[in-house]
């Protein structure tokens, strides 16, 4: 079972290294804050997560778990790096790492994520833009044979708790919901 549409583009983390963070390279001007990327560092913490799977399938036979999920700043807080691990559910062990960034260069989808996670090899990269006060990201898989749009909803961002919504959606057009993620800021 290939759970690297739904899982990966949520859940996720990585190292990165910038040429101008190695001694002696030029320092570049950092940018001012700008607005989206304060979006993002706002999410910066610990998290714990509620899922939801719903039964699809050939995909999963649906159910609840929980897991955890750690948020930090990425190299010159123009990013973050996202860090998952599923402890309870259908995937218990689960685990996944991203990073997410936000190109100031005018795109109509600004935000960008590089997702890697540990059931299937290979990275998937999403890309969205704020519709309202939901960030909506979305990339192209081909699961079982079908091409599917994987559409991941981030809403309800508030201090404390977000929900992210992920959707599979085949030519037609039909959506298939997949998996809701709650989360809850830990604060311990």
């Amino acid at each position: 079972m290939r759970l690297r549409v739904v899982i990966a583009a949520l859940l996720v983390g990585t190292t990165q290294v910038s040429f101008a963070q190695m001694p002696g390279a030029p320092q570049a001007k950092k940018p001012e804050a700008i607005r989206e990327i304060a979006k993002l560092q706002a999410l910066v913490g610990r998290w714990h997560v509620k899922e939801h799977w719903e039964p699809w399938e050939g995909m999963t036979a649906g159910g609840d778990g929980t897991g955890a999920q750690t948020i930090v700043a990425g190299p010159g807080t123009m990013s973050i790096v996202i860090s998952y691990v599923a402890k309870t559910g259908p995937f218990p062990g689960y685990a996944a790492q991203g990073i997410v960034s936000w190109e100031a260069d005018g795109r109509e989808l600004p935000f960008h994520g590089a997702w890697s996670q540990s059931m299937t090899p290979g990275v998937s990269v999403e890309s969205g833009k704020f519709e309202g006060t939901d960030l909506v990201m979305s990339y192209e898989v081909i699961e079982r044979g079908t091409p599917y749009t994987v559409r991941n909803v981030y809403s309800n961002m508030k201090a404390n708790s977000y929900k992210v919504t992920c959707e599979f959606i085949d030519r037609s057009g039909e959506i298939h919901k997949v998996l809701t993620l709650e989360y809850v800021r830990d604060r311990s």
